[in-house]
């Protein structure tokens, strides 16, 4: 006879490991962005607004 299901599959947890750290796309892409968010930060403190810098880690 053959072993019933236990629990539904979909209902299981996915396990996500993070991939490794690659330094030839990290650095380039952080000297992109970083002028980028700190322009943005002034510029929302220019108009008042609360400064928050939210990191894309």
């Amino acid at each position: 006879m053959a072993n019933p299901r236990v629990g539904n599959p979909d209902h299981k947890r996915n396990k996500n490991m993070l991939a490794p750290e690659n330094e030839a796309i990290a650095a380039p892409m952080e000297e992109l962005l970083t002028p980028l968010v700190y322009n943005q930060l002034s510029y929302y403190k220019h108009l008042g607004l609360r400064s928050r810098i939210l990191s894309l880690r």
